[in-house]
Formats: structure tokens, C-alpha cells, sequence
């Protein structure tokens, strides 16, 4: 195998151990929202928070921008 495509196998590589990452912690930070949601419940508050919403909104687009990533 040459040694571009060896490089290219490397970088496919570590973009799907990358993959694997990101997915696992959509997956961590879906169990913490359903959490949130059911303490909400508990505590008679509304599950909904447009407030928080646009505080998380806010607080990505800062993240994208930070890492050159498109945010829209």
C-alpha cells in the first residue's frame, strides 16, 4: 500500500473514532436532558424553558464561532 493511502486509511480511521465520540455524547447528553425533565416534573415546573433555550442557543453559536464551524 503506498503512502497516501495509507495516510488516508490513518485520517478515515481517526475520523471514526471521532464519530464514535461525538455520538456518545449525544447519547450522555440525552440521558442528562431526559434527567432534567423528569426532576422538572417532580418539581411541578414546566419541562419547557425558552430562556434556557436561547442561553444553550447562544452559548453553541459561541462554540462554533470559537472553532471556525458554521452555526446556522
Amino acid at each position: 500500500m503506498s503512502k497516501s493511502m495509507e495516510d488516508l486509511k490513518n485520517i478515515r480511521n481517526k475520523i471514526d473514532e471521532i464519530d464514535e465520540k461525538i455520538i456518545s455524547l449525544m447519547a450522555e447528553r440525552t440521558n442528562f436532558a431526559t434527567e432534567v425533565a423528569l426532576l422538572k416534573v417532580k418539581l411541578n415546573m414546566p419541562v419547557n424553558d425558552e430562556k434556557r433555550e436561547q442561553e444553550i442557543k447562544e452559548r453553541i453559536c459561541k462554540l462554533c464561532e470559537k472553532y471556525n464551524f458554521d452555526c446556522d
